[in-house]
């Protein structure tokens, strides 16, 4: 009893629903308005805190702080609508506001739900339900707050736990690279797909979106949405039954893989099927083979497809090969792409069957697929020959001119860029620009001058770079770079930049992005994915900052080419002055005592001279904006 009446209760069996209770006093007690705003500003900040903590990037924008704002502002009106009676009259004008603002905002949300932005349902369901909840608290009685507030923290917990265990810990690692044309940024997202159990894989664009494969044949849909990389898992069976094959294979004396190698839709603009590469394993025989399977597409109403029956054999290699000997796994090749005349182009490695121990070569047999690039017919699989002596083709493009590019593997260096011609021989194993393992020359051809009688590359890589996948740049994210070619290398982890005019190749700039790279998709943005063995993606941007520190001190501190002027720069501040060992300092730089600090570096840079009389370093002209961006870029080297 307080004032003379009962305590209100919530309506139990029947009867009229009492009157709300704030959580201290009635009436206008601005005391129990105070207690009323902070017991919801407490909730509202465990949420929020608790969703965001679950996030793999919190400071970044992505469509998951989309949902968390959504939560906020429907939490918000929730709460302005369960108010206490006697504060209801000064917010209720607010409380409308804030509702039409969530419906707006939640329509606009759904809008872009359906261009391909990705839901994530564990923080609208708990989320919301949690918020429902705590809106509750003040018009509930003493013990059903206490079991109200006990869900609120279980709810929040779960928000932060079910994530981090859903995506095993993800995270993403930025950097940017200079190119001679642009800077570039690299987000390196470790996490969104888990680390496949064999290599190779392949990605391909369709829309503002990919389809992903793995090298185990896990199909995953992968968007690019407000500057960040999604990955979910679709339905869509994979070709192979790795299961089976591990069964079937025993105790071998190594574990040959099984593996996909390639994907490509049909040429549709919604495509009804989609064809993989692939190995396959004939238990029976004990042999593999190579081969493309297809299998009928549906889509969704957000645009991702899906499986929608068995897969069917397109084409599949001959012989059956052994795996005993010469064979090496790693010389699949396996490459789709569309020929101009709607057959599929197939490329088919050597499998290791080079000419030695008495083994007749692969690549020069026209009774066998391998060592080839094929045409097939995706209707009835039929083959021809369009090119034969090759080693290991990793990568195929056809470029908008319709000239056909190849990049292949080589033996101890020779990696190639080919342009493809029909019914060319490009040599293997006859003749190549690398050597024997260990050994300085390549045993069938000991001269190695040139290849003779064979259509020579384009290009050839000294050392050996594991060239991988090559694609057309044609988008408008790099307008300067459009009509190259982009290939990607397994050794080196890094991409290479290829200019080519009148088919040749002018130029090959490669710039590294940390990792394995097994295959490439450009978005029609011109936004360029990459697909890494470990199962990283990595989303390749044009960074249009221009760097201080490139412009002004990269050419002596960190050339690329050539002796370096200056001391390296990496980890300078709070380094102590003339310090790097083995640097020659001027004798004005000696003569410094302290540490490289904001301000020494400023006045360093201002005047050189004035700051270490003696120096050889030359006055750099930089104004204070510019000073200041240098020292801020040094910090985080």
């Amino acid at each position: 009893m307080r004032n003379g009446s009962a305590k209100p209760k919530l309506r139990r069996r029947g009867g009229t629903p009492p009157a709300p209770t704030p959580i201290a006093g009635e009436g206008n007690s601005l005391f129990a308005i105070a207690l009323w705003a902070a017991w919801h500003l407490f909730a509202l900040a465990l949420l929020l805190g608790s969703a965001a903590l679950s996030l793999p990037e919190p400071k970044a924008v992505s469509a998951d702080k989309v949902q968390i704002l959504l939560l906020l502002l429907g939490y918000l009106a929730l709460s302005l609508y369960l108010v206490p009676a006697a504060a209801r009259p000064r917010i209720e004008f607010f409380g409308h506001l804030v509702t039409v603002a969530v419906i707006g905002f939640a329509g606009a949300y759904l809008a872009l739900r359906f261009a391909h932005l990705p839901a994530s349902p564990w923080i609208l369901g708990l989320g919301g339900g949690a918020a429902a909840v705590a809106a509750l608290v003040p018009h509930l009685s003493g013990k059903e707050r206490l079991a109200a507030g006990l869900v609120l923290l279980a709810s929040a917990a779960a928000l932060v736990a079910s994530p981090r265990l859903k995506r095993a810990r993800s995270s993403v690692e930025r950097q940017s690279v200079d190119t001679a044309l642009y800077g570039v940024n690299l987000a390196a997202y470790t996490g969104l797909v888990p680390r496949p159990e064999a290599d190779a894989g392949a990605i391909e664009s369709h829309g503002n979106a990919a389809l992903l494969v793995t090298g185990d044949g896990k199909f995953y849909w992968v968007t690019d949405a407000l500057g960040a990389l999604h990955a979910d898992p679709l339905s869509i069976s994979a070709p192979i039954d790795r299961a089976a094959y591990l069964a079937s294979l025993g105790k071998a004396a190594r574990d040959w893989r099984l593996r996909i190698t390639d994907l490509i839709f049909d040429r549709s603009p919604a495509p009804a099927a989609l064809y993989v590469a692939h190995q396959a394993w004939n238990g029976k025989q004990r042999c593999f083979t190579q081969r493309v399977s297809a299998v009928a597409l549906a889509w969704s109403a957000d645009g991702r497809p899906r499986s929608t029956g068995p897969w069917r054999r397109v084409f599949e290699s001959r012989p059956c090969v052994r795996p005993e000997g010469v064979y090496d796994d790693s010389e699949t090749g396996g490459r789709l792409v569309w020929a101009p005349d709607g057959k599929l182009l197939f490329t088919l490695g050597s499998l290791g069957f080079g000419g030695g121990g008495g083994q007749a070569p692969f690549a020069q047999s026209s009774d066998a697929d391998y060592g080839k690039i094929l045409k097939l017919d995706p209707a009835t699989g039929e083959r021809t020959f369009v090119s034969i002596g090759h080693r290991n083709p990793q990568g195929l493009v056809v470029a908008h001119d319709g000239r056909i590019w190849e990049s292949e593997h080589g033996p101890q260096g020779g990696d190639e860029i080919n342009l493809i011609e029909q019914g060319a021989n490009y040599g293997w194993p006859f003749a190549t620009y690398g050597t024997d393992y260990g050994a300085r020359t390549w045993s069938l051809n000991p001269d190695g001058h040139d290849h003779g009688i064979y259509h020579e590359p384009a290009f050839a890589f000294l050392p050996s770079v594991a060239i991988s996948p090559i694609i057309e740049l044609t988008g408008s994210e790099f307008p300067h770079w459009k009509g190259d070619l982009l290939a990607g290398s397994l050794r080196t982890e890094a991409l290479f930049r290829i200019r080519t005019r009148d088919g040749r190749v002018i130029y090959v700039e490669p710039f590294s992005v940390g990792h394995r790279v097994r295959d490439l998709a450009e978005l029609p943005s011109g936004r360029v994915i990459v697909w890494s063995d470990d199962g990283t993606l990595i989303a390749v941007s044009r960074n249009d900052v221009e760097s201080a520190f490139t412009r002004f001190c990269v050419g002596c501190h960190e050339p690329k080419f050539g002796t370096a002027v200056g001391p390296p720069l990496a980890g300078v501040t709070g380094r102590r002055i003339a310090s790097v060992p083995g640097w020659a300092y001027s004798a004005g730089l000696k003569r410094k005592s302290g540490v490289w600090d904001d301000a020494s570096l400023n006045a360093f840079l201002s005047d050189p001279a004035a700051f270490a009389p003696g120096t050889t370093m030359r006055p750099p002209g930089l104004d204070a904006k510019s000073r200041a961006q240098v020292i801020a870029e040094l910090k985080k080297k």
